[in-house]
């Protein structure tokens, strides 16, 4: 593993400590062991992905291989930074997010859902949806601000969409497998 990264992820340690007089909610530990899992997670995958190019394109092309992979790990490496921070600031945030937001929040869509019966209450809850719409808008913003351009099509709605597609495609192909079936089986009877 590299000892760099790690050491430098433990240099965390006390500016997060220090944090928790302002954000009560910040774990240190948890934020370093968090970092140290992503990024054994990096290198064990471009370890891997090493080795697979290797075995496949022998071992007489290792060099290059090798530069292939770490200007990858690079740019992996880069991206894991920025999302690792941009979760942790998320964490950061949501505790006071949810001081402010509760209150208005429950002012303002607890009507509505208090209004929506009961058997459709158990499928959707209001407030649930407008604290997660809430959350998206406050991560894309920090995603924004930290440098990564936020994937948009997995966004709820698309993702929604995407699932709803993709059963569908399935139910064709499965209708038109067992109209195969019956024609063989007729064909074959």
């Amino acid at each position: 593993r590299n000892y760099e990264a790690r050491q430098a992820l433990r240099g965390l340690y006390d500016p997060l400590w220090l944090l928790r007089t302002v954000f009560k909610t910040i774990a240190p530990w948890s934020v370093v062991y968090d970092g140290n899992e992503r990024f054994d997670q990096l290198f064990d995958d471009a370890l891997y992905t090493f080795a697979k190019a290797v075995r496949a394109d022998g071992a007489d092309k290792a060099d290059k291989i090798k530069a292939d992979v770490m200007e990858r790990f690079a740019v992996d490496a880069a991206k894991a930074r920025t999302r690792f921070i941009s979760h942790n600031m998320l964490e950061l945030l949501r505790p006071l997010l949810d001081v402010v937001l509760d209150p208005l929040l429950d002012a303002a869509v607890k009507p509505l859902a208090d209004a929506i019966p009961d058997p459709v209450n158990q499928f959707l809850d209001p407030v649930e949806e407008v604290r997660n719409l809430v959350d998206e808008i406050i991560k894309y913003l920090i995603e924004k601000a930290v440098g990564i351009e936020p994937d948009v099509s997995k966004e709820p709605a698309a993702l929604e969409r995407q699932r709803t597609r993709t059963l569908t495609q399935s139910q064709a192909a499965r209708a038109d497998s067992d109209d195969e079936a019956a024609a063989a089986a007729a064909a074959g009877g």
